[in-house]
């Protein structure tokens, strides 16, 4: 409720607290981490969400990316790439546990873009596309990607899939 409120001096001492009461609970240490990064402490973000990763049952994927994120923001590739990586292991995994979960292989194309590798994210896209091929708003964030890899004729093949589908979306006509 603090945070909703906007008052993070009692959000941050209340999570503060939780986290000493339950120290091994990564959800507290997780949403403490995202009160710090709120407040625009990245450090503080940084050293409460690595403690969440590492308390965590099992990797999470979207803390991994933001962990990367927060790293990047600081000037820390090494260390961005490596979460990054991180995160796109575990949704490789889960893709392959979950052939077809759309969302995860959107997911893992989200993940690469963060990464900076458009090509693998197109082909993590395309995968989702295959799978929702219904979805226009999925064949228009595939799109973007081929043309940020100047795959034009695949861009606009996409996007003359997609104003087809039912309710198309002016951005995809412009």
């Amino acid at each position: 409720a603090a945070l909703e409120k906007g008052d993070m001096a009692a959000a941050l001492q209340l999570l503060q607290e939780a986290v000493k009461k339950q120290p091994d609970d990564s959800l507290h240490s997780y949403a403490l981490a995202r009160a710090y990064l709120l407040s625009g402490d990245r450090e503080k973000g940084v050293e409460h969400l690595s403690a969440a990763i590492k308390k965590a049952p099992s990797p999470n994927p979207d803390w991994l990316l933001t962990l990367g994120e927060t790293y990047r923001a600081l000037g820390k590739k090494d260390e961005a790439n490596e979460s990054f990586s991180n995160a796109i292991a575990v949704l490789q995994q889960q893709c392959e546990s979950q052939p077809k979960n759309w969302m995860l292989r959107f997911q893992l194309g989200q993940a690469y873009e963060k990464a900076d590798n458009d090509e693998l994210a197109s082909e993590a896209y395309a995968e989702s596309v295959k799978l929702q091929p219904n979805n226009g708003d999925l064949r228009y964030k595939l799109a973007t990607v081929y043309s940020g890899l100047h795959q034009h004729e695949n861009a606009c093949k996409q996007l003359e899939d997609a104003i087809k589908l039912e309710s198309p979306k002016v951005e995809w006509f412009l």
